[in-house]
C-alpha cells in the first residue's frame, strides 16, 4: 500500500499532477489566494481520495480506472469545480464511491461512473447560490444518485442509464437519484433509462422547477414542491409499463405535468394552494390517473387514449375546473367538486365508456360528452342555481337508475340529449324547488323519464322518433310537465300528485298513446292535443276540485278518455275525423264536460 499526503498552504495559483497504481491512498490539502488545480489519476483497485481546497477559483480533477475506489472532494469558497470520474470503456468501477461536498458561490461539481454497479455519487452544494452540480451513470445496475443544494439560481442534473432492458437475461437496474434543493429560482434534472428504477425530487422555494424522464418499465418517480410559482414535469416513455409518477406540489401558482406512455401506468397529481394547473396525459390502455387539488381558482386537465383506463379528478375550493379527455372503449372517468362555483367538463369517444359527476355546493355547472355505444352517465349535484348538461350520441346508451342526473336543492337546471336508438332510461331525479329539466331524444326505441320533489317545478321532453316512451313524475304544487314526440308509436306518461299543476302533451303522427294523471290535488290542468295520424290514444284522469282537461285530436279511430272525480271540473274535448271514439265520467258536483267531435 502507498499513501501519499501533499500539502500546499497559502500558496496562490499552485498546481499538483500526479498518478498512482494499485491500492494507494491519496491526501490532497490546497488553502491560500485561490487559483489552485489538484489533479489526480489512479489507475488500479482499491484506490482512495481525499482532496481539499479553500479558497475561490480553485479546480480538482480526479480519475479513478477500476472498482473499490473511493475518492473525496471539499471546496470552500466561491467560482470553485470539482470533477471525478470513475470506470472507462474497458475498466469496471463496481462498487466506487464519489463525494463532492462545495460551500460557496458560483461553484460547479461533475462525476462520471461508467461500467459501473453498486455505485454512488454523493454531492452537496451549500451556502451559495448559482451553483452546478452533473453527476452521470452508465451501463450497470444498482446505482445512487445524492444531490443537496441549498441558495437560489442552482442547477442540478442527474443521469443513469441502465443495461438495456430488450436484451437477453437482463437483470432489474435497481437504481436511485435523490435531489434536494432549498431556496429559489432553483432547477433540477433527473434521466433515467432502464427498468426498477426510482427518482424522487425534492424543493423548497419559490419559482423552482423540476424534471424527471423515465424509459422503460416498473419505474418510480416523486417530485415534491413546497413554494409558490413553482413547476415540475414528469415524462415516462418507450416501451413504458408499470410506471408510476406521483406528485406533490404545496403552495400558490404551480404547475405540474405528467405524461406516460405504454400501459399499466399510474399517475397520481396533488396540490395545495390556490391557482394552480395540473395536466396529466396517458397514451395507451389501463392507465390510472388521480389529480387532487385543494384550494380556489384551480385547474385540472386530463387526457388519455386507449382502452380500459380509469380518471379519478377531485377539486375542494371556490372556482375550480375540471377537465377530462377520454378516448377509446371501457374507460372511467369520474369527477368529484365541493364548494363553489365550480365547473366540471368530461369528454368520452368511444364504446362501453362510464362518466360520473359530482358537485357540493352552489352555482356549479358540470358538463358530459359521450359519444359512442353502449356508455353510462351518470351526475351528482347537491346545493343550489346548479347546472347539469349531459350529451350522448350513440347507441344502446344507459342513464337510468342511479346512471343519469340527480339533483338535491333549489333553482337547478338539467339538460340532457341523446341521438341514437335503444338508449335506455334517459333518467333525472330533482329534489327541491324551482328546478328545471329539459331531455332531448332523436331516434328510435329510447326511453326517458323525469322525477321531481318539489314546487314550482318544469319539466320539458321532446322526442323524435318511433316506439319511444317517456314519462314525467312530479310531486308537490305548481309544477309544469310538458311532453312532444313526433313519430309513430310512441308512448307518453306524466304523474302530477298537488295542487296547480299544469301538463301539455303533444303527439305528432299514428298510433301513439297520451296517458296523463294529476292526484290529490285542485286546480290542475291537463292538456293533451294528437295530429298528423291514425289510431291515436288519449287517457286523462284528475282528482280534485276545480281542474281542467282539454284534448284535441286529429285524425282517424283516435281514442279519448276523461275521468274527473271532484267538484267543479271541466273537460273539453275535439276530434276531427271519422271512427273516433270519446268516453268521459265526471263524479261531484258544478262539472262541465264539452264534446265535439266532426
Amino acid at each position: 500500500m502507498k499513501k501519499l499526503i501533499f500539502s500546499a498552504i497559502a500558496l496562490s495559483g499552485a498546481s499538483l499532477f500526479y498518478a498512482q497504481g494499485t491500492n494507494n491512498n491519496n491526501s490532497v490539502t490546497q488553502s491560500g489566494g485561490g487559483g489552485n488545480q489538484s489533479n489526480v489519476n489512479q489507475m488500479g483497485l482499491s484506490e482512495k481520495n481525499t482532496t481539499i481546497q479553500n479558497g475561490n477559483n480553485n479546480q480538482s480533477i480526479v480519475v479513478q480506472k477500476h472498482q473499490l475506489n473511493e475518492t473525496s472532494t471539499t471546496q470552500t469558497g466561491d467560482s470553485n469545480k470539482a470533477s471525478s470520474i470513475q470506470g472507462g470503456t474497458s475498466n469496471w468501477s463496481n462498487k466506487s464511491y464519489v463525494t463532492q461536498v462545495q460551500s460557496g458561490n458560483g461553484n460547479e461539481v461533475n462525476a462520471l461512473q461508467t461500467g459501473t454497479y453498486m455505485t454512488v455519487i454523493n454531492q452537496t452544494q451549500t451556502g451559495g447560490n448559482s451553483n452546478l452540480a452533473n453527476a452521470s451513470q452508465a451501463t450497470a445496475p444498482r446505482m445512487y444518485i445524492d444531490q443537496v443544494q441549498t441558495g437560489s439560481g442552482n442547477v442540478a442534473g442527474a443521469s443513469q442509464t441502465g443495461a438495456n432492458p430488450l436484451g437477453a437475461a437482463v437483470d432489474p437496474n435497481n437504481s436511485r437519484v435523490d435531489q434536494q434543493q432549498t431556496g429559489l429560482s432553483n432547477y433540477t434534472s433527473a434521466n433515467q433509462n432502464g427498468f426498477n428504477n426510482n427518482s424522487k425530487q425534492t424543493q423548497m422555494g419559490n419559482s423552482n422547477q423540476a424534471f424527471t424522464n423515465q424509459q422503460y418499465y416498473n419505474n418510480k418517480a416523486t417530485q415534491l414542491q413546497d413554494g409558490d410559482a413553482n413547476f415540475v414535469s414528469s415524462r415516462q416513455e418507450g416501451m413504458a409499463s408499470d410506471n408510476i409518477s406521483n406528485q406533490n406540489q404545496d403552495g400558490n401558482n404551480n404547475s405540474g405535468i405528467s405524461l406516460q406512455e405504454g400501459s399499466l401506468n399510474l399517475a397520481n397529481q396533488t396540490q395545495t394552494g390556490d391557482r394552480n394547473y395540473a395536466n396529466a396525459y396517458q397514451n395507451n390502455s389501463g392507465h390510472k390517473s388521480t389529480q387532487t387539488q385543494t384550494g380556489n381558482d384551480n385547474v385540472g386537465n386530463a387526457l388519455q387514449y386507449g382502452n380500459g383506463n380509469t380518471l379519478t379528478q377531485t377539486q375542494n375550493g371556490d372556482v375550480n375546473n375540471a377537465y377530462t379527455y377520454q378516448s377509446g372503449s371501457t374507460n372511467l372517468a369520474s369527477s368529484t367538486q365541493t364548494l363553489n362555483n365550480n365547473i366540471s367538463n368530461q369528454s368520452q369517444v368511444g364504446n362501453t365508456n362510464n362518466v360520473q359527476s359530482t358537485q357540493n355546493g352552489l352555482r356549479n355547472q358540470s358538463y358530459q360528452n359521450q359519444q359512442g355505444n353502449s356508455n353510462v352517465i351518470f351526475a351528482v349535484q347537491s346545493g343550489n342555481d346548479n347546472v347539469q348538461n349531459q350529451v350522448q350520441n350513440g347507441s344502446n346508451n344507459v342513464g337510468y337508475g342511479f346512471n343519469g342526473v340527480e339533483q338535491n336543492g333549489s333553482n337547478n337546471t338539467s339538460s340532457q340529449s341523446q341521438v341514437g336508438n335503444s338508449n335506455i332510461r334517459l333518467h333525472v331525479i330533482q329534489s327541491g324547488n324551482g328546478n328545471a329539466a329539459i331531455q332531448n331524444q332523436a331516434g328510435n326505441q329510447n326511453d326517458s323519464d323525469a322525477h321531481t320533489f318539489g314546487s314550482n317545478n318544469k319539466t320539458t321532453q321532446v322526442i323524435t322518433g318511433n316506439s319511444n316512451f317517456e314519462g314525467i313524475y312530479q310531486n308537490g304544487n305548481s309544477s309544469e310537465g310538458t311532453q312532444s314526440q313526433t313519430g309513430s308509436n310512441n308512448s307518453a306518461y306524466l304523474s302530477q300528485v298537488g295542487d296547480s299543476h299544469k301538463s301539455v302533451s303533444t303527439q305528432n303522427s299514428s298510433n301513439n298513446i297520451s296517458n296523463t294523471y294529476q292526484y290529490g290535488g285542485n286546480g290542475s290542468q291537463a292538456y293533451t292535443t294528437q295530429s298528423g295520424g291514425n289510431g291515436n290514444n288519449s287517457m286523462i284522469e284528475q282528482n280534485g276540485s276545480f281542474n281542467w282537461t282539454s284534448v284535441n285530436q286529429l285524425g282517424l279511430t283516435n281514442t279519448s278518455n276523461n275521468t274527473q272525480n271532484g267538484s267543479y271540473n271541466q273537460a273539453t274535448i275535439s276530434q276531427n275525423g271519422t271512427s273516433n271514439v270519446h268516453m268521459g265520467m265526471q263524479s261531484g258536483t258544478g262539472n262541465v264536460i264539452v264534446a265535439t267531435q266532426h
